[in-house]
């Protein structure tokens, strides 16, 4: 077992303050700034609730595999989540599993940014009943708009976060963008962190392999494990990662996603692996943006497991992601029926990802790649 370990997603906090110009990222959008992405998420469907209070009981739809703070911001927004089975094989929906979710008490649908795979809104909005309150959120919380990849005006209304690990990691917060003014909600000021600056130079340095290889060994951290957690209130975002976001935004724009192209390379020639947003030919499909980590999806999850277990082993940063569909979270435990959505189960059976972040270079890349193929061919 290798001492050094790669973290499996997350690039260094810039700490400089920079005057940039969040309209030329949001143009014509309302700009809402909260304490995560999952206040974000649930900020969102409290306002959609504001605008319609005659839908009763509402329910939001949301995919089978995904975060389980989809679930804590329906919970605390007073919505019914509804899991929608996955299409075989992919992160989207499956569409006639969401055509047949839509009840008269379907007051939203996310739209899920998958690792930077992003969830055809217009599909979606297509399966929709034309006349219906029904509001489509998307959530970012996994990607951040691009040079080359801007925001569109398909959703009604779009969110971020800024957490640890994100496209843009901040160790919190959480933005929504929206078009329509806002309703008068009560979220709470923000409070300024004053240990937020030696948590952030912390973080740094935790990125280093040989750190993480450490604090990751250390008993009672569960440092990757997927719970569900409660959200309790929504709150300002603390003014000092907003003060150095548009910096971090600047870098991100900067970064040159090199390492996608070699897995892109170096996986095409194996045929038992199917990459997620990626054509048969290997060509970057209209969904596929810059990727949070890379995801590949194997035959099965003793396939999965072998090859995990090779690349952890050597402390290379894949990783099963959530590892579990959302009714098989811990925490979620009996609140879904896990017999609805066998394709988003299978998915979490067949997923790992591999890392994509600034800290992994051609020769990691290469040991990544190598030991993949020792598994499969």
């Amino acid at each position: 077992m290798s001492w050094a370990v790669y973290p499996p997603a997350g690039n260094a906090v810039d700490l400089q303050s920079s005057a940039f110009d969040f309209s030329s990222v949001f143009p014509d959008h309302q700009l809402i700034w909260l304490q995560s992405g999952t206040a974000a998420l649930a900020w969102c469907l409290c306002q959609h609730r504001l605008l319609h209070p005659h839908v009763e009981n509402p329910e939001v739809l949301i995919p089978a595999y995904g975060c389980p703070d989809l679930v804590a911001a329906a919970d605390y927004a007073g919505y019914t989540p509804r899991l929608v089975d996955l299409a075989d094989g992919t992160s989207e929906y499956d569409a006639a599993a969401l055509a047949g979710a839509v009840t008269e008490h379907t007051l939203a649908v996310l739209a899920v940014n998958f690792l930077g795979l992003a969830a055809n809104v217009n599909a979606i909005r297509g399966l929709l009943p034309e006349v219906s309150p029904i509001a489509i959120i998307e959530d970012n919380a996994q990607w951040f708009p691009e040079p080359d990849r801007p925001v569109t005006n398909e959703a009604d209304y779009l969110t971020f976060s800024f957490g640890r690990g994100k496209a843009i990691g901040l160790l919190g917060g959480g933005l929504v963008a929206t078009r329509v003014q806002p309703q008068p909600m009560d979220i709470t000021p923000p409070e300024t962190d004053r240990l937020w600056p030696v948590k952030a130079r912390a973080y740094n340095a935790l990125l280093h392999p040989l750190m993480y290889g450490v604090v990751s060994r250390l008993p009672g951290l569960s440092l990757g494990q997927t719970s569900y957690h409660a959200l309790t209130g929504l709150v300002g975002m603390d003014p000092q990662p907003r003060a150095v976001l548009g910096a971090n935004i600047e870098r991100y724009q900067r970064f040159d996603p090199w390492r996608e192209r070699c897995f892109d390379e170096a996986l095409a020639g194996i045929t038992s692996v199917q990459v997620p947003g990626l054509t048969t030919q290997g060509r970057r499909t209209a969904n596929r943006g810059r990727l949070l980590r890379y995801p590949v999806l194997l035959s099965n999850r003793e396939q999965r497991d072998a090859v995990l277990a090779s690349l952890s082993q050597a402390g290379l940063g894949a990783t099963a992601m959530y590892r579990h569909a959302l009714p098989d979270i811990a925490g979620l435990e009996g609140r879904f029926d896990r017999t609805r959505v066998p394709n988003a189960r299978q998915f979490a059976d067949r997923l790992i990802t591999l890392p994509v972040h600034e800290g992994i270079d051609r020769a990691a890349v290469a040991r990544i790649t190598d030991a993949v193929a020792r598994q499969l061919n």
